[in-house]
């Protein structure tokens, strides 16, 4: 029964981790403070590894490294922070996968 709760207990470390992560991405950064166009910050991504060999079965944070995929864009030109055509950009961030 205590294996199976460090094993549980340490998959809950690794999510924890993955959701730090995400709660870490900031929306946005200005050029300068009161600046017209704002960048998403690229989000990043966790992969985790089985532990077997490592003081036991469980899970661990294997990497945290930065998510190549595009920036989302959505069409809004009366957006403070449009772009020349229109687009804000957004970040790559999605609570569901992560990171995307």
């Amino acid at each position: 029964m205590i294996r199976a709760l460090d094993i549980s207990g340490s998959a809950l470390a690794a999510q924890r981790t993955r959701l730090d992560v995400i709660a870490g991405t900031s929306q946005c950064r200005r050029d300068a403070p009161g600046g017209r166009y704002a960048h998403p910050v690229p989000g990043r991504v966790v992969t985790f590894a089985t532990t077997d060999g490592q003081g036991g079965p469980g899970v661990h944070v294997d990497a945290i490294a930065q998510d190549p995929s595009p920036f989302r864009e959505k069409y809004d030109p009366g957006h403070k922070d449009a772009d020349e055509r229109g687009y804000v950009h957004l970040p790559n961030v999605s609570v569901t996968m992560g990171v995307r």
